[in-house]
């Protein structure tokens, strides 16, 4: 397996993981609301990541085939927060019909690697999942179920 920094040429195949994991996640978590050219405007946003100084868009391959991607970004904490700048986990995709043992570490160890080169030693991570502890809150608020966050030393 290959994990190296992605380029324009990825974007198609790294859009069709994109699409297939968000329809998964959409099966579970009817929040979700896809705009009618959804996939375009991802790889519009896309070919920023690859260009933007605070992201890293990795891309992993495997027996010549995209098996998956992350995208992280850094950004500052609020003034009051320590420490004062993070990374931030925007999109993490395997491919989801040919599972690569190993894949996801990898692809963390290598957002770590970057981030640690960066002086960042925690990443935030949200995925889409129920939140045990704040979902009795949230719910009694109107707020419908969408992620949980987490913070990870690097």
């Amino acid at each position: 397996m290959r994990i190296r920094m992605a380029k324009q040429t990825d974007l198609q195949g790294a859009a069709q993981l994109w699409f297939e994991r968000i329809a998964f996640l959409r099966e579970s978590d009817v929040n979700i609301l896809l705009a009618p050219d959804a996939s375009r405007l991802w790889r519009q946003q896309a070919k920023h990541w690859i260009d933007e100084g605070s992201c890293a868009f990795f891309v992993a391959e495997a027996e010549k085939n995209l098996a998956g991607f992350v995208v992280v970004r850094t950004k500052e904490n609020p003034a009051w927060l320590y420490p004062a700048r993070v990374g931030e986990l925007v999109e993490m995709v395997m491919d989801l019909h040919r599972p690569y043992r190993g894949l996801g570490r990898a692809l963390v160890e290598r957002v770590a690697a970057w981030l640690r080169a960066q002086n960042i030693a925690v990443l935030e991570v949200e995925p889409n999942a129920y939140y045990p502890v704040e979902e009795a809150f949230w719910r009694t608020q109107g707020g419908k179920l969408r992620s949980r966050r987490f913070w990870l030393k690097l």
